[in-house]
């Protein structure tokens, strides 16, 4: 993601990989209904595979390029949700390193699509969507985390939303079954494993 401050009201934001916008992932979703669509473009630079995504460095001489896409942004909110989700990726990596060869990881759960729902019932639902978005961890991504750590168990924990019986551990475990293959287990209150 690189961005170009063009006036105090708006900027140009160039995008590669996950945020594309033909990306069917929530915060692809969320840039192309928060910032305008201008088009395709390149720009100088080199991508590597980071695994879930990519990274992308400066070019070594002017035939490096990364294609991407480019967004005007007039919110500057829209820059602060996009670093919490860019952050999110690097507390992802230091995760799976912490967690790798472990035999169990605990790790908390967010169910996304109830995230509207939850919302609906604040005030000040654009905060707490922020927060829910940038403070959770979606159960798809913590089977992501447990797979690339190698752990033998997954212990889905704190769920958000908790308590909600529309949401059953076998919605849980099979979201989270996408991505890692080893055991899962959803967690109650004074559980013991």
């Amino acid at each position: 993601m690189i961005s170009s401050r063009l006036t105090r009201r708006d900027s140009l934001l160039f995008v590669y990989g996950t945020l594309r916008p033909f990306v069917d992932i929530e915060i692809a979703k969320w840039l192309r209904s928060n910032a305008r669509y201008l088009g395709s473009a390149t720009t100088l630079g080199r991508l590597y595979d980071l695994g879930a995504y990519p990274g992308m460095k400066a070019s070594r001489g002017r035939r490096e390029r990364v294609v991407g896409d480019v967004y005007r942004v007039t919110n500057p909110r829209v820059f602060r949700v996009l670093d919490r989700y860019e952050a999110s990726f690097a507390r992802e990596r230091c995760l799976v390193k912490l967690a790798r060869g472990a035999d169990i990881l605990v790790h908390e759960a967010l169910w996304l699509p109830a995230v509207e729902r939850i919302i609906a019932r604040d005030l000040n639902a654009s905060r707490l969507r922020e927060h829910l978005l940038a403070s959770h961890t979606t159960v798809e991504d913590c089977g992501r985390v447990a797979e690339a750590a190698g752990v033998k168990t997954l212990v889905l924990s704190h769920l958000v939303p908790g308590g909600d019986p529309t949401i059953t551990d076998e919605m849980w475990t099979n979201a989270a079954r996408q991505h890692f293959k080893g055991r899962i287990i959803v967690g109650k209150d004074l559980m013991e494993i």
